[in-house]
């Protein structure tokens, strides 16, 4: 399977999340004493939140015997809670650090998170706790605040391509760049979506790898340039107004499906950003975008038209 053989061995491998993977970096040059011993890493499922748990924990100079990984889904109590806790009390044998790295860890009751709270506040320096969820307010307070948290957002279009040409270079694969780009535009921002979507379509025909993969039915490549195209920065649009909107006119699709599909790539844009500047861009366009435009194709050419000359 493509998503589990090509997990990336390290932070090079590692694409997108370039903030965090600062940040990491950062932390992995401080002596061990000086280090946070308990983290948490949060966002989407299938966005690499345990492989940097893995990766992270590999840096610290733990050998893949003293990585051990469990998931709280499946084991959320307090026995559970008590193994690790007694395993966390003896050093490694060889290697540098023990890590335990607990995924869906928000499914941990609450007296199974309370178990931690004495663990998690006097680290030896070898032992290392990282907590991977999708629900990060589902933590109890105390154990919350003891963890340094980071966020691993979900990846852009154009990053999930790059992703995807490196799997198909390395494994000899010959999927057209349309299939390709196809994937990356379907996979929500998600690397192991788009992992698992091209391992389904890897011997397929063009054709029916993107009859496939294209869910979002009746939507062609045109409406997705659009949404590039809107997702500019302010100033690129204005510049480029016409171009935009000829593509507006052009397109095929019904103006609620193009609607929608811009509702999505706004969205998941807006998921994606540190910058307020960004985020506020997107919540404008997306208002000019939400309300249905059953009128007629001159209501989305009215809301491009607007989102092109909206102020900086």
């Amino acid at each position: 399977m493509l998503h589990t053989d090509f997990r990336p061995p390290d932070f090079n491998a590692f694409v997108g999340n370039s903030s965090l993977k600062s940040s990491l970096r950062a932390i992995l040059k401080r002596k061990p004493k000086d280090r946070p011993h308990t983290f948490m890493f949060y966002g989407p499922s299938g966005c690499g939140k345990t492989t940097v748990g893995r990766i992270l924990g590999e840096a610290f100079g733990a050998l893949p015997e003293n990585i051990m990984e469990m998931n709280a889904a499946n084991t959320n109590g307090i026995n559970t809670v008590r193994e690790i806790v007694q395993l966390s009390g003896t050093p490694p044998f060889g290697g540098e650090a023990k890590v335990f790295i607990l995924d869906e860890s928000h499914e941990l009751r609450k007296q199974a998170q309370e178990a931690f709270l004495k663990d998690t506040e006097d680290v030896p320096d070898w032992c290392y706790f990282i907590f991977c969820t999708t629900n990060p307010e589902s933590f109890i307070e105390p154990l919350y605040r003891r963890c340094s948290r980071y966020q691993v957002k979900i990846l852009s279009s154009s990053e999930l391509m790059e992703l995807l040409l490196y799997v198909c270079n390395k494994k000899d694969l010959e999927v057209s760049t349309k299939v390709l780009k196809c994937i990356s535009r379907r996979s929500d921002g998600r690397p192991r979506d788009a992992l698992v979507k091209l391992d389904q379509v890897r011997e397929l025909e063009e054709q029916a790898a993107l009859e496939l993969v294209d869910v979002a039915e009746g939507v062609s490549e045109d409406v997705w340039d659009l949404c590039n195209a809107l997702a500019q920065a302010p100033s690129r649009r204005k510049k480029n107004w016409r171009d935009i909107m000829d593509v507006a006119e052009s397109l095929d699709e019904s103006p609620e499906t193009i609607r929608q599909a811009v509702l999505r790539e706004m969205m998941k844009k807006l998921h994606n950003t540190d910058s307020s500047e960004d985020a506020q861009d997107m919540l404008q366009i997306m208002e000019y975008f939400n309300i249905p435009f059953y009128g007629g194709r001159h209501q989305l050419l009215i809301a491009v038209g607007k989102s092109c000359f909206m102020s900086e």
